[in-house]
């Protein structure tokens, strides 16, 4: 599967080769920064630059980290004496950051271009709904 909108061969041989070249988006879901998704390869070598340059407080999409040990950690933190705890849900966020500064932002600290533009590609690729496809 490739990242982004790409023109793949449909059709039989023969005739206008422009008339049998489409555009596709890619299939992209949720899970797909799972193993077995198509971000996966990319995940593996983001993750362990970016990682350690995340709060201990934020337990969401971390590796060895779950629901449960968040829920855990807001508990240590009212028990404290804290009188309150923030929970953000970013759901949308990738949705409606500007690409392109998210692109400069990791291009200050990831310099292979190539990398760059495959998470350019990504984010704006469209996300497989499951009646559509």
């Amino acid at each position: 599967m490739r990242a982004g909108p790409v023109q793949t061969l449909t059709g039989a041989t023969g005739g206008d080769p422009q008339a049998r070249w489409q555009r596709h988006p890619i299939a992209r879901s949720a899970d797909s920064a799972r193993p077995g998704g198509a971000c996966c390869p990319l995940k593996l070598l983001l993750e362990p630059i970016f990682e350690p340059l995340f709060s201990d407080n934020s337990y969401g999409f971390r590796p060895d980290r779950n629901q449960a040990q968040a829920v855990e950690a807001a508990r240590e933190i009212v028990a404290g004496g804290k009188p309150y705890v923030v929970d953000i849900d970013l759901s949308k966020f990738f949705d409606r950051i500007h690409h392109d500064r998210l692109i400069a932002r990791l291009g200050q600290t990831i310099p292979d271009k190539r990398i760059l533009r495959l998470v350019g590609m990504i984010l704006r690729s469209g996300i497989r709904q499951p009646t559509a496809w």
